[in-house]
């Protein structure tokens, strides 16, 4: 966890010294020389290098426990596959506000399947519940698609009387026509809760350290770097939102080091200066409500690095601390969801069936995984 959240928070800093620098006329090569490491062929003219340091962990409760995460959107494994490929699951609230609030894809269980290291394919099994059905004559009725075997739960209303199949109705070789053993009498209505494969969606990207909000709308899937080819996993839609994780979180206290290098004095002041400016005047408020709050900045001392001892030329260097305070946060996906969802179809073949994922995945309010595609 504390590399990953290092590596995201100093990315972040990189990426906002380079939009910065990008515009200033005097130094048009600065923003390729904004790096991480001191991975330069030769030593350029003038440079920043976003080092991280050391770190405390902020405790906030005796447990860290934050509370119980609701979601539309949940993740499941597949028995039989690892189901690593996908890091976590998460709600594209852009795609739920477009959509006038409403979830855009329709409950049920998305089997997705790793067709290559960086691709997959999604298969659907989608919900329907509470269908009345068209009445052609009082012992027969359609449905509007044709439901996966075993899922057919015929409801007699108002009673809420659960009929048997092959007792009381049997389904015809159309798969959407319910034939019954008796006349239904006046004022009684059926209805049906199922479930029926959607239409095969991909093949999709599924690159590295990435999250994807096509493949599942309303749906954010984001993949590290355990992809796999072969790997199969389920995401679990539901029309509501309901209890999905238990949500446990704290923060780190970071030390950020940055090291101002230039072959002219004058520049190593004057990129200095500018640069604790932005960071302190501009870039902290845009961060805070991102989880990221800039506590302390200071200046270090001046230094020089021979570069020429023959021509009595040298490199001026300076340094930057800085204390950052961001958030962490810890998933463990509850059991409880996955078995509503296993509970519905009985029998379903190995292939379909589902279980919790008992490995917690680590998220942050700055979204290690910036990329959305």
């Amino acid at each position: 966890m504390f590399y990953y959240l290092t590596a995201a928070v100093t990315n972040r800093f990189i990426k906002e010294l380079r939009d910065f620098w990008a515009t200033h006329p005097k130094y048009p090569d600065l923003p390729g020389n904004v790096q991480g490491k001191y991975s330069f062929e030769q030593r350029p003219q003038y440079g920043i290098i976003v080092k991280t340091g050391s770190a405390n962990r902020v405790q906030l409760s005796a447990d860290n426990f934050v509370g119980t995460s609701q979601s539309y959107v949940a993740l499941a494994k597949i028995p039989g596959f690892p189901g690593l490929s996908c890091e976590w699951v998460r709600e594209d609230a852009l795609a739920i506000q477009a959509n006038n609030g409403a979830f855009p894809s329709q409950p049920g269980v998305y089997y997705v399947e790793m067709t290559e290291d960086n691709q997959f394919f999604v298969d659907p099994l989608l919900d329907v519940r509470n269908e009345r059905l068209t009445m052609l004559s009082p012992t027969e009725g359609v449905l509007q698609q044709a439901p996966y075997p075993g899922s057919l739960r015929l409801i007699e209303l108002p009673g809420g009387i659960l009929l048997t199949e092959g007792v009381e109705y049997t389904v015809a070789p159309d798969g959407v026509t319910i034939l019954l053993a008796s006349p239904l009498p006046v004022g009684v209505a059926l209805k049906a809760d199922y479930r029926y494969t959607g239409a095969t969606t991909g093949p999709w990207e599924a690159d590295q350290l990435k999250g994807y909000n096509k493949a599942i709308p309303g749906c954010v899937l984001v993949f590290g770097r355990r992809g796999k080819k072969g790997d199969r996993f389920a995401v679990l839609v539901s029309d509501i939102r309901e209890d999905s994780y238990l949500e446990y979180g704290g923060r780190w206290d970071l030390n950020i080091d940055m090291d101002i290098i230039a072959r002219d004095v004058y520049a190593q002041r004057e990129i200095s200066d500018l640069t604790v400016m932005f960071l302190w005047a501009t870039l902290r408020t845009n961060l805070i409500d991102q989880g990221v709050d800039i506590t302390e900045i200071s200046l270090g001392g001046e230094s020089e690095e021979v570069y020429d001892e023959n021509a009595d030329d040298y490199f001026y260097n300076a340094t930057i601390a800085m204390t950052v305070q961001t958030d962490w946060f810890l998933f463990v996906p509850l059991v409880t969801r996955v078995l509503t969802y296993s509970e519905v179809v009985k029998g379903l073949p190995d292939e379909l069936t589902i279980e919790a994922v008992t490995d917690p995945f680590y998220g942050s309010r700055m979204a290690a995984y910036p990329t959305v595609s």
